[in-house]
């Protein structure tokens, strides 16, 4: 006897991870134990090759079970389709053979039980996918040409088979005792029965599935005859509260809700708790077809309330309708709103019904957000159900935060962010949103900010979530968002408040969120935040903290040793000259203790890794404090450098190490030592490492000057900019000399171009940068120090030219369209100094114009220092326009 084939065995395998044995197809009686095994396995390859495609009629319908079974167990959908396939052409071949064996009764018997085993392979198996995928989502996803298909060859086999079992059913009594001593009387009975139960169960799903009204009719017509047949014969035995069940969902389908009613009471008489729980649902289905709503929800509460996972192992089945039953009991919410929609439409309480629907509706959403947050199969199952409950392009006026929230998922899966962000900025204005939505409306607001690619509103939005709703269930991962976007915008702008901001984040995470799975990265975040924030002696303190475990250990303590000379000399203008030196010699001291501690426990061959490549920044660290020109331990710098090539060979920083030896050695006086320092290495160093080698030399250089200048000690920067000019035109003339490096020359003629413009030789330096940007016309560095040099040049009163010879420097750089994302803080530098020196010319309607729009899109114009400046100079400005002009 077949039960009712769709949804009791399948889709449980999608919605509980629980794994559900599935029902395969039998074995024939008197079948080899070895092949039997085989075909309930599934083997069926195996037993192909082993009946070498079959040779029997026999043989055929056992290779038909046996892929009919590999199908059931198979999980992707093409090998199921193939087996299926390979079910179907051996079935037609049994057939074929069978429908010659004779007219006999044990041979028609045979025949019409094999076609009822071929009809159940396509009911019970290969339709019972599609029908349940068609059920579980309410016709919302399923193939319905290919389930029709299947059912109409399935009801052909019953068809089939009761052809050829009816006429022994008319003789059955009449040929009792020939029937009986063949062993056949029963058989004829229960393959009749068979057949018309799955024949009436494939009209049934035919006439749900079919849009063409006289054929679905006809379906019904004939599948409520062979119920009311099976019913009124009394042989259905157990099998008549099931066909009851039958005949109430055929009832229900044609509209027929009384009858319904009564058939479902008749099936509820069943002793099978499984049956029980199955009428109950569809008895649900019956009052919502009905509009019964507040019934419906009754009928299925105390389904929806069942712990799937207390089920005895023979009550697994259960599973679908206990998953249904939650389905359907938060979907009769939105059934119920729209149905009020439409009431509404010709209702003179229109607006009344609009407000209850909009009210129901939320109720939906909230339920059904409930299932989604289940997992696993659910959110998607969960969503065709609001794709269909839901418009995304109602009036949001109309919507409740819930459904806004829900429109706003909806607009972003169909990518429009600009559509959910409204939506969902709406909904935050709500009144009385509980703190879980409203969790859930932010942490979809970042998404939505972030695919617009407005990452400084995503940050935020992340960054409240994480600080301010710290128990809502995606705050933790909202937390890894909010620091990720702020080391984003961080590391593009380059500003301390960000840096600190940042910083903020990282210590949410790592106080509040303590099994948060990027622990260890946020310890190593927060103290990079705050040394890039400026704040040294905290990322010190935090840098210690970086567990041994951790893949940064060793930068880590590297960079809290580092962060004691960059402590000294952030407090260099404030502290004493004797204070800054002891402070500074105690720094250098410190770093070459962490270096030689380093080099020991690596051992003296290691040159290569991480920790070496900190032991080396160490040295080079403590090397340039000994060369300040308050410190001037000469010697120092040059034992710490000592045998650094031996130490460490190919190190990329060899560039800033020759600068410092040769810097020490001016700095002992030592010129001839100088020389030949920069003439010995600049031989050894290959061709195609110079510029890698000068660039670290010019750097250091540069970074000594712009310290001193930074620290306010301007002669001191002007006097080290002039002594390493000589430097520089040694370089530029080994390099002439070689035709092999030749292209390393406009290197150094920069780097001597902004020595010269730190020495305060300004015509020299514009000279020079007029020549690169004569061979370099679009070259960014060029065109940035150029600008530099006119506006350090001018004067305390400038001419005319002068200031229009500022402007139009700085407007060469600002003309690159990308500069502002590229290299914002060199944008901001550039747009302050044209503003400035358009102020100073006179022209302030473009000045206030100007800033007024950057301030509306750039609200925080480029932060530290340039927003104050900026700011100061708009203030200006507006005493200067008329006030029509600000409007």
């Amino acid at each position: 006897m077949s039960m009712r084939y769709t949804a009791l065995f399948f889709l449980l395998l999608a919605i509980d991870a629980a794994v559900i044995e599935t029902r395969g197809q039998s074995v024939p009686d008197g079948t080899p134990p070895d092949i039997a095994r085989m075909v309930r396995e599934g083997l069926a390859e195996a037993l192909d090759a082993r009946f070498r495609g079959g040779a029997t009629a026999d043989q055929h319908r056992l290779l038909a079970l046996a892929y009919a079974n590999k199908a059931q167990r198979a999980s992707l959908a093409s090998v199921r389709a193939q087996a299926y396939d390979k079910a179907e052409e051996n079935f037609e071949l049994w057939a074929k053979a069978a429908r010659g064996a004779g007219r006999l009764p044990r041979a028609q018997l045979r025949l019409a039980g094999g076609l009822v085993e071929y009809g159940n392979v396509l009911l019970g198996g290969r339709a019972a996918k599609y029908l349940d995928e068609w059920e579980l989502t309410a016709g919302k996803r399923g193939d319905q040409a290919e389930i029709l298909r299947v059912l109409r060859r399935a009801g052909l086999q019953y068809k089939d088979a009761l052809e050829r079992v009816d006429p022994l059913m008319q003789d059955l009594f009449a040929n009792e005792d020939q029937y009986l001593a063949e062993g056949i009387f029963d058989d004829i009975q229960q393959v009749t029965l068979d057949a018309k139960y799955n024949l009436a169960w494939s009209l049934y799903y035919y006439g749900v599935m079919e849009t063409r009204s006289e054929k679905q009719a006809a379906a019904f017509d004939n599948a409520e005859s062979l119920l009311l047949d099976l019913v009124n014969s009394g042989r259905a035995g157990d099998t008549v509260f099931q066909c009851h069940l039958a005949l109430a969902m055929t009832y229900r389908e044609q509209g027929r809700f009384d009858e319904a009613e009564r058939a479902f009471a008749r099936a509820a008489a069943t002793a099978s708790r499984a049956l029980k729980v199955q009428v109950r649902y569809e008895l649900a289905r019956l009052h919502l077809a009905a509009r019964k709503f507040d019934e419906a929800r009754t009928v299925l509460e105390p389904l929806a309330k069942l712990d799937a996972e207390r089920l005895k192992r023979d009550e697994q089945a259960l599973r679908f309708y206990i998953s249904l039953a939650k389905l359907w009991h938060a979907n009769s919410y939105l059934v119920e709103a729209e149905d009020l929609q439409r009431t509404a439409r010709n209702s003179a309480a229109r607006r009344a019904l609009l407000i209850r629907a909009q009210r129901i509706r939320e109720k939906g959403l909230k339920a059904m957000g409930d299932l989604r947050e289940l997992g696993g199969a659910w959110p998607a199952l969960v969503q065709l159900f609001i794709e269909a409950g839901v418009d995304p392009n109602a009036d949001p006026q109309t919507m409740g935060a819930t459904e806004l929230l829900t429109a706003a998922e909806l607009l972003l899966n169909a990518a429009k962010p600009v559509e959910a962000r409204a939506r969902l900025e709406e909904a935050l204005r709500r009144e009385n949103v509980e703190p879980g939505l409203r969790g859930n409306i932010v942490y979809t607001l970042g998404k939505a900010q972030y695919q617009l690619r407005d990452v400084k509103a995503a940050a935020r939005s992340f960054e409240y979530l994480a600080s301010e709703l710290r128990a809502h269930p995606r705050a933790a991962q909202a937390a890894t968002f909010a620091y990720q976007l702020l080391a984003e915008i961080a590391d593009r702008g380059k500003r301390q408040e960000d840096y600190e901001r940042l910083a903020r984040c990282l210590l949410n995470l790592l106080q509040n969120y303590p099994d948060h799975p990027k622990q260890e990265d946020a310890m190593w975040w927060l103290p990079v935040a705050l040394q890039q924030a400026g704040h040294y002696d905290d990322a010190a303190q935090q840098y210690a903290n970086v567990p041994p475990s951790s893949r940064y250990r060793d930068e880590a303590q590297y960079r809290a040793v580092l962060c004691r000379r960059l402590s000294a000399q952030s407090h260099r203008a404030a502290d004493d000259p004797s204070m800054y030196k002891r402070q500074s010699r105690r720094a250098a001291d410190a770093l070459l203790n962490f270096a030689l501690q380093t080099e020991q426990r690596i051992g003296a061959g290691s040159t290569s890794g991480r920790a070496a490549r900190w032991a080396a920044e160490a040295r080079i660290n403590a090397a340039e404090i000994f060369v300040q020109l308050e410190i001037g331990a000469h010697e120092r710098a040059l034992s710490a450098l000592r045998d650094f090539e031996t130490r460490f060979p190919n190190n990329p920083l060899l560039g800033r190490v020759l600068g410092l030896r040769i810097r020490a050695y001016r700095g002992l006086r030592d010129f001839d030592a100088a020389s030949k320092a920069l003439s010995a290495y600049l031989e050894q160093v290959p061709p195609d490492r110079t510029g890698a080698v000068l660039l670290e030399l010019a750097r250091g250089m540069e970074d000594e000057v712009r310290r001193l200048q930074d620290g306010g000690r301007t002669s001191d920067a002007t006097q080290l900019a002039r002594d390493s000019l000589e430097t520089f035109t040694q370089l530029e003339q080994f390099l002439q000399a070689d035709p092999r490096r030749a292209a390393d020359v406009p290197i150094v003629q920069f780097s001597r171009a902004q020595m010269l413009h730190a020495a305060g030789e300004y015509a020299a330096a514009e000279a020079l940068v007029d020549a690169l940007l004569a061979k370099a016309p679009r070259n960014g560095n060029y065109q940035r120090l150029r600008a530099r040099i006119r506006q350090t040049a001018l004067p305390a009163e400038p001419t005319r030219d002068q200031l229009a010879g500022a402007v139009a420097a700085w407007e060469a750089l600002l003309r690159d369209p990308a500069i502002r994302d590229r290299a914002p803080e060199t944008y901001w530098e550039a747009r302050y100094h044209w503003l400035h020196a358009k102020y100073r010319l006179s022209d302030y309607e473009t000045v206030e114009k100007a800033i007024r729009n950057e301030r509306v899109w750039y609200p925080e114009l480029g932060g530290k220092p340039w927003k104050s400046k900026i700011e100061t100079l708009y203030e200006q400005v507006r005493t200067k326009v008329a006030p029509e002009t600000e409007k």
